[in-house]
């Protein structure tokens, strides 16, 4: 190879210190226009300036994977699905968004998020000058991959097993690549069925280097194929507030007065008693992710600005300028603890969790590792009225962080 690269021993540590890089590509659930997720940019946009800012040129596969599906495609899947997860995983989440439906946005809403993420994209990302879809392998797709020296798969849950198969094979890899293989901090998100057992061992035996982000992962890839992976830090703590405050801009957004930011994803209505309880004895206003309808609002006797129409550069100005943060998502813990902002955990229920409890392990292995545990809740009665002032030892907690970073 031109970049003067040898064959590594399978998942040796230090791998991209012994390799004379050239190019380097990131394959992760994103692309130019895919993926409005807040925690899904933020990953990859800390890799992929990490990476960068050790001289090594680094670009992320721009994922295209808006296809069309006939009739007979959704039904094919929707019965797999069944099979997998059974019949009370779609109850549930049929209920799910019954449930949620008057949270649901306008076409308006929807429009104006996305051209807020593309815009963000764009300005901080750097992505690879061809968009592939990986449902629909074409001509040159595979050559041009085997331009770059290195393909690290990862963050996120890239090898979730419900994926369609299609998707599945190019996260793992599963094509003619004469170059590196490896993974960084990636997700399984479920179990593994033992029918993909020998998909997931044939291809990942091929990696120079296996990572995952959680235990639960490593605990999958291991009892399905054997491999041992490395658990490593999710890419988002990679960067420090001040290199993300770089990526910070004030919203439209007005809010007068100190205000708690709730980024909460699955749990919406049934946190209002507590922040209503929060509001009135912090004397604070409440900055919410799901916009709540007028009718809601004056049902529930509540009001909220929500940020669902902001883009990652102002989610970020809002979680720094708030005086405390309520997140149900991994992501946002994440960032209120390198914000060093007061926070309460929100794990999801066995009720509103359809994925699995593994989420709720996700986030307490974080906060264990920081001595954090006691700000993760599920029952949401018990969110203290005082947050705003608790204080966190963060000399403490952030030496640790430190730690885990060198690590």
């Amino acid at each position: 190879r031109r970049s003067g690269w040898t064959r590594a021993p399978l998942r040796s540590e230090s791998l991209l210190w012994r390799v004379n890089i050239m190019k380097v590509g990131i394959m992760t659930l994103l692309g130019r226009t895919y993926n409005d997720n807040y925690g899904g940019v933020f990953q990859n946009l800390a890799l992929n300036r990490h990476l960068s800012s050790l001289g090594i040129s680094t670009y992320t596969i721009d994922l295209n994977p808006f296809y069309n599906l006939s009739r007979d495609s959704y039904l094919r899947r929707f019965i797999k699905i069944t099979k997998r997860k059974g019949p009370r995983y779609i109850f549930n989440r049929l209920r799910h968004e019954a449930v949620n439906l008057p949270l649901y946005r306008n076409r308006d809403m929807e429009n104006k998020r996305h051209n807020k993420f593309n815009e963000f994209r764009s300005r901080h990302i750097s992505f690879s000058e061809r968009a592939i879809n990986p449902y629909n392998i074409i001509d040159g797709d595979i050559d041009y991959l085997n331009d770059f020296d290195v393909l690290i798969v990862g963050s996120d849950q890239v090898w979730n097993p419900n994926f369609n198969e299609k998707m599945l094979k190019f996260m793992l890899l599963d094509f003619p690549f004469a170059g590196v293989k490896s993974s960084y901090a990636a997700s399984i998100g479920a179990n593994i069925p033992i029918i993909l057992s020998d998909l997931y061992n044939s291809n990942l035996n091929k990696f120079h280097h296996l990572s995952v982000r959680d235990d639960y992962s490593k605990m999958m890839l291991e009892k399905a194929t054997g491999l041992k992976a490395k658990v490593v830090l999710d890419p988002v703590n990679l960067l420090s507030k001040e290199r993300w405050m770089e990526y910070a801009k004030e919203p439209d957004l007005k809010v007068k007065g100190p205000y708690l930011f709730v980024y909460d994803l699955v749990r919406t209505r049934e946190i209002i008693p507590a922040l209503k309880k929060l509001v009135n004895i912090n004397k604070v206003s409440i900055v919410n992710y799901f916009p709540y309808s007028e009718i809601e609002k004056r049902l529930y006797h509540i009001e909220t600005n929500s940020f669902y129409t902001c883009g990652p550069d102002e989610f970020l100005w809002l979680l720094d300028n708030s005086s405390g943060v309520i997140s149900s998502s991994y992501h946002g813990v994440v960032l209120s603890v390198l914000f060093r902002k007061n926070f309460i955990a929100i794990l999801p229920s066995k009720k509103s969790n359809l994925s699995g409890m593994h989420s709720n392990e996700r986030i307490i292995e974080f906060l264990k590792q920081l001595n954090l545990e006691d700000r993760a809740l599920i029952d949401v009665e018990k969110i203290p009225g005082k947050l705003l002032y608790e204080d966190i030892n963060w000399s403490h907690v952030l030496d640790i962080h430190s730690k885990m970073r060198e690590e």
